[in-house]
C-alpha cells in the first residue's frame, strides 16, 4: 500500500540509492513524491532507477579510467594521487576518489573538466589530514573546504601541472 504523503527520506531509501537523491535535482524528488496515482509514482520510480544505473555505470567507467591512468603514468609512484578525468562529471568524482583511495590505499583526488578551471573532490586515509595539505596550497586553488578525510577544491587548469591547457 502506497503512503498518502512521502517525504524526501522515503524516497531516498526506499526507492533509490542516496547518492542518486544527491545527484538528480530536487524539482524531480518533488514531483515524485507529489504523485497521486501509483502509475505515475511507479514510472517516475523506474525512471530513477534507470538514472541510477546509469550513474553506476559512469562511476565504474570513471574508476577504470582513473585506474588505467595510474598504472601506465608516473603517478603510481605519488604518495598523494592526483587524477584528472576531463569528461567525468563533477558528482561522480568523490565517488571514484573514494574507490581509488580503497584500491591504492592512498589519499586520492579526482579532478574533472571546466573551460577555465577543474573542480574536484578527495578522500583521504587516517595518517593524511587533506585539508591541513590543501591549506599549504591555497594560494593555487580557487576554492577548498573540508575536512581531513575529504575535501573539494577548484583550481585553474594552468596551475595544475598534469592538466592540458586548451
Amino acid at each position: 500500500m502506497l503512503k498518502s504523503q512521502l517525504i524526501i527520506s522515503d524516497l531516498c531509501w526506499d526507492h533509490v540509492s542516496m547518492p542518486v537523491a544527491d545527484w538528480i535535482q530536487l524539482p524531480v524528488l518533488l514531483h515524485f513524491s507529489m504523485q497521486k496515482q501509483r502509475k505515475k509514482q511507479q514510472r517516475l520510480a523506474g525512471d530513477l532507477t534507470a538514472l541510477n544505473q546509469s550513474r553506476k555505470a559512469l562511476t565504474e567507467k570513471g574508476k577504470e579510467e582513473a585506474i588505467r591512468i595510474i598504472e601506465t603514468t608516473e603517478l603510481k609512484n605519488d604518495r598523494v594521487l592526483v587524477v584528472y578525468l576531463p569528461d567525468c562529471h563533477e558528482s561522480l568524482a568523490g565517488i571514484i576518489a573514494g574507490r581509488i583511495r580503497e584500491k591504492y590505499h592512498r589519499p586520492a583526488f579526482v579532478l574533472t573538466g571546466g573551460e577555465t578551471s577543474a573542480k574536484g573532490s578527495g578522500r583521504s586515509i587516517e595518517s593524511y589530514s587533506m585539508y591541513e595539505e590543501l591549506v599549504k596550497c591555497a594560494d593555487l586553488m580557487i576554492q577548498f573546504g573540508g575536512h581531513p578525510m575529504a575535501a573539494g577544491l577548484s583550481i585553474r587548469r594552468k596551475k595544475y601541472r598534469r592538466i592540458p591547457e586548451t
